[in-house]
């Protein structure tokens, strides 16, 4: 997990992103994300000018958030690393993840996994999800490939506690049922759920 050790101080507003850099991004994000489409131009209208990168200090993961109007609204790290064909495609080295503040105010832009109620402690702890927990009488597994980012819900919650990026796909983890299900990124109360307006 990305931003468990990290503290407040940790995040350092940088510069904003150049026209280009938005774009770029921008772009990929709309391809990843099929579910964002309805809500890009309020997440992130095309004319927006206050969009700032911010660094992470004391980061093992090398992590890097976009801020938009002062709002962490994506992120990546040095495991998000993309195939030579999507960096030729996008012109971006890194794919950039929704964060869980973002999944929260938009809540139909990713795909959701729901875990039982007895993997909740673990999850919120940033612990990866395991495949029993999601194949369990509480747990609902949509279909999803290897490394598709979604949103982990919990059973008998409104709303996700994290978003992951899945290590199995769906049939494996049926068929498997056992082991690391989904990688934990970005979890309630972790240092990026924390982080408010990084402008002010």
């Amino acid at each position: 997990m990305a931003f468990k050790k990290n503290s407040l101080e940790d995040f350092i507003l940088e510069t904003k992103l150049k026209s280009s850099d938005r774009k770029r991004i921008r772009a990929f994000v709309l391809s990843q994300y099929p579910g964002i489409a309805p809500y890009i131009s309020d997440i992130w209208p095309k004319n927006e000018d206050s969009i700032h990168y911010v660094s992470v200090r004391n980061s093992d993961a090398k992590a890097q958030i976009v801020a938009i109007r002062g709002m962490p609204a994506f992120f990546t790290s040095k495991d998000e690393k993309l195939s030579n064909e999507q960096q030729q495609e996008f012109k971006v080295d890194r794919r950039w993840v929704p964060t869980l503040k973002l999944v929260h105010q938009y809540p139909c832009i990713l795909i959701s996994q729901q875990v039982d109620k007895g993997a909740i402690p673990f999850v919120l702890s940033g612990a990866d999800v395991m495949c029993p927990g999601l194949t369990s009488a509480g747990g609902r597994l949509e279909s999803s490939k290897v490394n598709d980012v979604v949103a982990i819900t919990a059973e008998g919650k409104q709303h996700a506690m994290a978003v992951g990026k899945m290590i199995l796909d769906s049939e494996q983890i049926k068929n498997q049922n056992k082991g690391h299900g989904i990688k934990n990124l970005n979890v309630l109360c972790d240092g990026l759920w924390y982080l408010q307006d990084v402008t002010s």
